[in-house]
């Protein structure tokens, strides 16, 4: 698709034709460190006064995915690495009993905890009595096994979508509390929050509170008059300088401002940033600490870790 055809898209499809660049402004063709191989988009949040003046000198963004990227590329992992907690809360008794240590285990990865599972139960058969509960254990086991590869490389949609079939539970609520606003570290704009028509989706783009990005203002001018675009742009060195910065790589690539994020939702973003962003750096407790706090309150009555 050229940069005609787009913004004719845009027009019909409930996009902006407003081209110029502010606070909630959707750009495209984003490069991210922290999504490698993957095109996304730059969510402006740079101050409205300070663009419209010219005040700053550089144009600060939050990077974004569309919300079934976003499933693949961060919940998807993120549900195989709950999967591996629960499978290993299933072997706490053992580890209490013979004293093992779970971060070790977790470090030690699947084999190498099968042949220590084996070695204790044959030597006194306290993990399990019968061949039944044995097996029982190898399951867990290679499940976490499963999980880990899952997570480790890129796995096609097909699946995806059935492991996540197989934890519809767990990843309804993921996405029950993101669209809630109880994730600190994304935060969702539906569709209908930056698309004009009415026809817009259930759907949206997802955007990382700590993935920020700057890039020079003299950027913000090309980009709002259309001249990023790969089919009129000769000079090689202006190309790879664009490169760097964004996916302008063939000749269907352009850098333009798709949508316009409308309020509140732009304002629902910034305080959702804010309150992630004051939060770089707190040293919280550890799930672990939590929960030998409780145990240890539960238990003995102390208030003291």
């Amino acid at each position: 698709m050229c940069l005609i055809q787009l913004q004719i898209s845009l027009l019909l499809g409930g996009g902006t034709m407003d081209v110029k660049i502010t606070q909630g402004s959707i750009l495209n063709n984003i490069r991210s460190i922290r999504y490698p191989d993957t095109k996304c988009f730059g969510i402006i949040i740079s101050a409205r006064c300070d663009l419209a003046q010219d005040k700053t000198k550089s144009l600060h963004m939050l990077t974004a995915l569309p919300l079934s990227t976003w499933i693949e590329k961060c919940l998807y992992p993120s549900i195989c690495l709950d999967k591996i907690k629960e499978i290993l809360n299933s072997f706490q008794d053992i580890i209490n009993k013979h004293g093992l240590n779970r971060d070790t285990l977790e470090e030690w990865g699947t084999d190498k905890t099968l042949d220590l599972f084996r070695k204790i139960n044959e030597s006194d058969h306290s993990i399990a009595a019968k061949d039944k509960q044995w097996k029982q254990i190898e399951k867990r086991l290679q499940e976490w096994k499963d999980c880990l590869n899952s997570s480790s490389q890129v796995a096609d949609s097909k699946i995806i979508k059935k492991f996540l079939g197989e934890n519809k539970r767990r990843f309804k609520s993921k996405i029950e509390e993101l669209n809630n606003g109880a994730n600190m570290k994304f935060c969702l704009i539906p569709e209908s929050g930056y698309n004009n028509n009415d026809t817009a989706k259930v759907d949206g783009i997802v955007v990382d509170l700590y993935d920020i990005m700057q890039i020079d203002i003299k950027h913000k001018w090309p980009i709002e008059h259309g001249q990023y675009d790969y089919q009129t742009i000769m000079s090689e060195d202006q190309r790879a300088e664009i490169n760097h910065l964004f996916y302008f790589e063939d000749e269907d690539d352009f850098i333009v401002k798709l949508y316009q994020i409308q309020s509140p939702w732009t304002e629902y973003l910034l305080q959702h940033f804010a309150n992630a962003f004051i939060r770089i750096g707190v040293d919280n407790w550890a799930k672990t600490t939590v929960e030998n706090y409780c145990e240890s309150f539960i238990n003995d009555g102390k208030e003291t870790i």
